[in-house]
């Protein structure tokens, strides 16, 4: 049994809280229900991070994580990976064929000031990174703070994270 005062309350993320009126002696009851889009509409679809052994919710993301899907531009018009990074994130310079995140670093026990470099969860060298082809990429994902130190001190100058196409 319902009290007159009860109302059947609808939330859903991205739209508007609907209230509906129940009946006192109502066994089953059928809404007619259409929501309408919130301030909190999200206009884009649900989109995920690679952040260390998992991924992560953009919407829910803390970190300073910076992502770049293929299907956000078209990576086929990029000579190679370095030219692909050059310019898209935010605190990165890439200088020849060494990627630096947020400047110049002062740990000592971490060799040079270059981004920890991740293809498919495996870490690779310079060299290994520089022949990936953009046409292979899915993915590239920039760890700059926290996030980066499930690598540890190896992580200690950020980590570029890259997903290709045959990586799944």
């Amino acid at each position: 049994m319902c009290n007159p005062e009860d109302k059947l309350v609808i939330k859903a993320e991205g739209f508007y809280t609907k209230k509906v009126n129940i009946e006192k002696e109502i066994r089953v009851m059928f809404v007619n229900l259409s929501l309408k889009s919130g301030s909190n509409n999200l206009n884009k679809a649900e989109r995920y991070a690679n952040v260390g052994y998992g991924s992560v919710n953009t919407k829910s993301l803390t970190n300073a994580v910076s992502t770049l899907n293929n299907s956000d531009i078209d990576f086929s018009m990029y000579t190679d990976i370095y030219d692909l990074l050059r310019g898209k994130f935010s605190g990165v310079t890439v200088q020849g064929n060494e990627i630096i995140i947020r400047g110049p670093k002062t740990l000592q026990g971490v060799e040079g000031n270059s981004a920890l470099l991740v293809v498919d969860g495996i870490i690779v060298s310079q060299q290994d990174f520089a022949i990936i082809s953009p046409l292979d990429i899915q993915s590239v994902d920039v760890l700059k703070d926290g996030s980066s130190s499930i690598y540890g001190s190896r992580g200690a100058n950020g980590v570029v994270i890259v997903e290709t196409k045959k990586g799944k």
